[in-house]
């Protein structure tokens, strides 16, 4: 009886990216396997959605993201536990107590497999 096919395989890192034009308009690329793929989305989406003078202004990997406005951005494990972060850097800056969270979204790695062919008896 041929042994069982081994599972093999890697970590895929995913990349994300947030650009913003000098009007406020801005574009965002998430679950890029490229890091500059996620840069030239965010900064191709901020132009076709009207932003002008669109720039990168954050790139991230392998986890979660949050912008808070009028100013805080963070990155953490969860989704959740980034909003929260962006929230309190956005309350440390402005006092007035109106942050809110305006944009969130995860490009977590995964784990792609593949099978080894099974060995034929006798080594061929």
């Amino acid at each position: 009886m041929p042994p069982p096919p081994r599972l093999t395989g890697g970590w895929v890192t995913n990349w994300g990216a947030i650009a913003q034009g000098t009007n406020g308009l801005g574009g965002v690329a998430e679950g890029q396997l490229f890091r500059v793929t996620a840069e030239n989305e965010a900064v191709s989406q901020c132009t076709r959605g009207g932003g002008m003078n669109c720039k990168l202004i954050f790139t991230y990997s392998n986890q979660c993201v949050a912008l808070a406005h009028p100013g805080g951005r963070a990155t953490a494990d969860s989704i959740g536990l980034a909003e929260e972060r962006a929230k309190n850097v956005c309350n440390e800056r402005n006092s007035a107590g109106t942050c809110r969270i305006v944009y969130s979204a995860c490009s977590l790695p995964y784990f792609a497999r593949a099978v080894l062919p099974l060995e034929r008896p006798g080594g061929r």
